[in-house]
């Protein structure tokens, strides 16, 4: 499965973001770039992430 995310915003200017295609904790790699770009409400585990990772690792990158 390819790597993605999703961005939404709503009527009222807030940006809600979902990362697809990563397994286990790597997520929290790119959720932290995000997080340094604003202030989060909450945030929830999708499946995805109880699931056992890939072998390969994913480095982010900041490029913007």
């Amino acid at each position: 499965m390819k790597q993605e995310v999703h961005f939404t915003i709503n009527a009222e200017g807030k940006i809600e973001f979902e990362i697809k295609g990563m397994k286990g904790n790597s997520c929290e790699d790119v959720e932290k770039i995000f997080d340094e770009i604003g202030q989060k409400l909450s945030s929830e585990k999708t499946k995805d992430y109880y699931s056992k990772p890939d072998s390969a690792s994913v480095k982010p990158t900041n490029r913007i």
